[in-house]
């Protein structure tokens, strides 16, 4: 074996599964930003 010869076999592909779970990730982050932020904007506050 040679030392430079990588033990583990890798690819260049990012699994499905990985794929929708960081898109479902994102969707989360957006709805939760959406629900916390955007009433404050489109309802500020009179001082």
């Amino acid at each position: 074996m040679s030392a430079t010869a990588p033990l583990i076999p890798q690819s260049n592909e990012v699994s499905l599964f990985r794929l929708y779970l960081l898109r479902a990730l994102y969707l989360f982050i957006v709805i939760g930003l959406a629900t916390q932020v955007w009433p404050d904007v489109l309802n500020p506050a009179r001082h």
